[in-house]
C-alpha cells in the first residue's frame, strides 16, 4: 500500500483523533519525565542534608566532638574547593551533550565520543594539574598541609563527575529520563552510604597509617569519589548502545558551545563556595583553629543555603519559558512575577532561621556546633535570599539570549565580594566572611536591576518586596521570641522544652518553625503581598492536583 492510499484511507475526524491521542500521549510522557526528574533533585537536596548530620555524627563518635568539628572543616574545605571546578566540566558538558544529541538522535554516538574526548582533555587535565599541585595548594594557599590528602582525593571527584556529566547529558538528549532518573536518585543514595561510610570502615585504619586522624577526612573524601565512579558506570552500564552515527562531531564544536556556560556556572558556583575558601586563604588563625573554624561555618553555610535551593526550582521552568517570549510585556510580567514568587518563597525561611540560628543549626548539628555557627549563619542566610532572587533573574537575563552579560553580573558579583572579604576576612573572621558574601550579593543584584531595566524596563517590584519583608520579619520575631529571646533580655517561651539537642528540644523547633510560618501567610495577605489574583492562581494550581469526579 502506498502512502497516498494510507493518507486517503484516513478521515478528518480521525487524524485528528490521532493527533489528539499522540499529544496527549507525549504530554502525558513529558509530565512523567517532570515528575521524575523532580522527585531525583529532591532527593539530590534531602540527602546532602543527610550526608551532612551523618557524617559530623560518625567525625564525633570517633574523635570527640572538638577533633570531630576540625576533621569536618577539612572535608568540607577540600569537597568545596572540588564543587568549583566541577561546575565547570559539568553543567556546560550536559547541556551541550544534550543539545547536539536532541537535534540529531541519530548522530548520538559521536555526540557522546567527542564529548569524552573532550573530558578527557579537560577533566583530565584539570585532575592531573590539581593531583601533582595538591601538596602546593595545601602548604603555600591553605598553609595546612593537613589538607594535602583530601585535596589530592577530591581531584578524583572532578575526575568522575566529568565523565558522568557526558552520560548524563547524553540520557537526557535522548530523552531516556526514567533512566537519567535512576542514575541521578542512585548518586545521591551512593553518597549517602559511601561518604560517612567511608569514614566509620576505614577512616580509623587510614588515621592509624598516617600517625594522623586526618585519615577520617581523607576516607569522607574519598567515598565521596568512589560514589561518583559507581555511579558513571552504572549510568554507562544502564544507557543502551547508540545507533551508529550519520556523521561525526567535532571537539571544537562542543566546546565553543559550552564554553560560556562553563564559565557561568563555574562563578556562580565559585560565588556559593568563595566564603569558606576565602576565610581558610585570609583568616589569620593557626591551621588547628582553622580547620575548627572551617567546620563550624560549613553548619552555617549549610542552611544558609536553603533559601537558594528552594528557589532554585523555579529556573527549571523559567528557563523555556523565557526563551520561548518575543513580547517586551510577557518578559516584563514574567520578571515582575518572578522576583515576587523568589522572594515569597525564601522570606519565611530567611526569617524563621535569623529569628532563631543556634536552635536551627541545632537541627542537625550537636551543640557544639550551634553556638559558633549561629553569628555567621544569621548573617549569611540574609546574603543567600538576595541570592535567590539574583539567580533567577539572572536566568532570565541568560534565557533571553544574553549569557555573556550574564557572565558579566556574577563576576561583577564575585570581584565584590573577594574585595570585600579579603577587607573583612583578616579583621572578623567568620563574621568577616559572611559579611563579605552578603555584601558581594547585594551589590550583585543591584547591578542586575539596572541591566533588567535596561533590557525590558522591568524589575522587583520594591513596594513588593517591602510587603513581603515585612511579613518575614513577622516570621523572625515569633521564632525569636519563642526560640531565642536574647534581644529582650530573656528566655525563648519555649526555649527550655526538652533537654538541649534532645528529640523534644528539635520537635518544638519544628513547631516554633510552624507558628512563625502560619504569622508570616497571616501577614502576606493583610498586606497585600499576597493578593485576590495569587490565591486564586494557588487555588488553580492544587485544583489540577484534585481528581475529577
Amino acid at each position: 500500500m502506498t502512502n497516498n492510499s494510507i493518507d486517503s484511507s484516513i478521515s478528518p475526524t480521525s487524524a485528528t483523533s490521532q493527533v489528539g491521542t499522540a499529544s496527549a500521549d507525549a504530554a502525558a510522557k513529558t509530565g512523567r519525565s517532570a515528575l521524575l526528574l523532580t522527585g531525583a533533585k529532591f532527593w539530590f537536596l534531602v540527602s546532602g542534608f543527610v550526608i551532612q548530620w551523618a557524617l559530623q555524627k560518625v567525625l564525633r563518635d570517633a574523635s570527640g566532638a572538638d577533633e570531630g568539628k576540625r576533621l569536618y572543616g577539612l572535608y568540607s574545605t577540600a569537597t568545596g574547593f572540588a564543587a568549583i571546578l566541577n561546575a565547570f566540566v559539568y553543567q556546560g558538558t550536559t547541556q551541550a551533550v544534550a543539545t547536539f544529541t536532541g537535534r540529531n538522535p541519530g548522530n548520538a554516538a559521536s555526540v557522546k565520543a567527542a564529548a569524552f574526548r573532550l573530558q578527557a582533555i579537560l577533566g583530565g587535565g584539570l585532575f592531573a594539574l590539581w593531583w601533582l599541585a595538591a601538596p602546593w595548594l595545601a602548604t603555600t594557599l591553605y598553609e595546612n598541609p593537613n589538607l594535602t590528602g583530601p585535596l589530592r582525593l577530591g581531584s578524583l571527584i572532578l575526575l568522575g563527575y566529568a565523565f558522568y556529566a557526558v552520560v548524563m547529558g547524553s540520557l537526557t538528549g535522548r530523552s531516556l529520563f526514567t533512566r537519567q532518573a535512576i542514575v541521578d536518585v542512585s548518586y545521591s543514595t551512593l553518597k549517602v552510604l559511601a561518604i560517612p561510610g567511608a569514614a566509620y570502615l576505614f577512616g580509623k585504619s587510614l588515621s592509624q597509617s598516617a600517625g594522623s586522624s586526618v585519615g577520617y577526612a581523607e576516607a569522607a573524601v574519598g567515598g565521596f569519589a568512589a560514589a561518583g565512579w559507581s555511579a558513571l558506570a552504572l549510568g554507562l552500564f544502564i544507557t543502551p548502545r547508540a545507533p551508529v552515527a550519520t556523521e561525526k562531531t567535532p571537539v571544537a564544536r562542543l566546546f565553543i558551545f559550552q564554553s560560556l556556560t562553563m564559565v557561568l556556572s563555574g562563578l556562580v558556583t565559585w560565588v556559593t563556595q568563595a566564603d569558606l575558601q576565602l576565610l581558610n586563604w585570609l583568616g589569620t588563625v593557626d591551621s588547628a583553629s582553622m580547620e575548627r573554624l572551617s567546620g563550624e561555618y560549613r553548619a552555617a553555610q549549610l542552611f544558609a543555603t536553603i533559601p537558594y535551593q528552594a528557589v532554585f526550582a523555579i529556573t527549571f521552568i523559567l528557563f523555556p519559558l523565557v526563551s520561548g517570549l518575543r513580547d517586551a510585556e510577557g518578559l516584563r510580567r514574567t520578571i515582575q512575577g518572578t522576583s515576587k514568587y523568589a522572594l515569597l518563597i525564601a522570606a519565611p525561611i530567611v526569617g524563621g532561621f535569623a529569628g532563631a540560628p543556634a536552635r536551627t543549626i541545632g537541627l542537625l548539628f550537636g551543640e557544639e556546633y550551634s553556638a559558633p555557627a549561629a553569628a555567621p549563619m544569621r548573617i549569611l542566610v540574609l546574603g543567600y535570599m538576595v541570592f535567590s532572587v539574583f539567580f533567577v533573574l539572572l536566568t532570565i537575563i541568560t534565557a533571553s539570549g544574553k549569557p555573556s552579560r550574564s557572565v558579566a553580573l556574577v563576576a561583577w558579583l564575585a570581584l565584590v565580594q573577594g574585595v570585600s572579604s579579603w577587607i573583612l576576612i583578616p579583621r572578623y573572621g567568620v563574621v568577616g566572611a559572611a559579611l563579605g558574601s552578603v555584601i558581594g550579593m547585594t551589590a550583585g543584584w543591584i547591578a542586575l536591576e539596572f541591566a533588567l531595566r535596561r533590557l525590558a524596563h522591568a524589575g522587583t517590584s520594591f513596594s513588593q518586596a517591602l510587603r513581603t519583608m515585612i511579613a518575614g520579619c513577622g516570621a523572625a520575631l515569633v521564632t525569636h521570641v519563642l526560640l531565642d529571646g536574647s534581644l529582650f533580655g530573656r528566655n525563648g517561651v519555649i526555649a527550655s522544652v526538652g533537654a538541649p539537642g534532645s528529640l523534644v528540644a528539635k520537635l518544638a523547633t519544628l513547631a516554633a518553625f510552624a507558628v512563625a510560618g502560619a504569622v508570616y501567610i497571616a501577614l502576606l495577605i493583610s498586606t497585600g503581598a499576597f493578593d485576590a489574583d495569587d490565591r486564586a492562581r494557588f487555588k488553580r494550581i492544587i485544583g489540577r492536583g484534585k481528581p475529577r469526579v
